[in-house]
């Protein structure tokens, strides 16, 4: 049995599946996420404090900044930008 194995020659180099862009909105989406996370977070101050808690800054604004930290991680993940030649 006679198998032909592709080979590349030694100076080729390997393609790398992400871009310089790719990364950066990974890491743009990391950061997003976490300061999500952030916002967040109540102290011993906010605890027990329905006005504290359930505020704009502690409920809504939070998860829009995680919702959009996972459409970057999609799109960094999905989207394949040209890289320069």
């Amino acid at each position: 049995m006679n198998k032909k194995l592709d080979k590349k020659p030694l100076g080729e180099s390997l393609r790398i599946p992400f871009s310089k862009r790719n990364y950066q909105l990974l890491g743009l989406s990391f950061l997003l996420i976490v300061i999500g996370f952030v916002l967040m977070y109540v102290g011993d101050e906010g605890r027990g404090k329905p006005e504290v808690i359930y505020s704009f800054r502690h409920t809504t604004l939070p998860v829009m900044f995680i919702m959009l930290g996972f459409v970057c991680t999609a799109i960094g993940i999905m989207k394949r930008f040209n890289a320069p030649q």
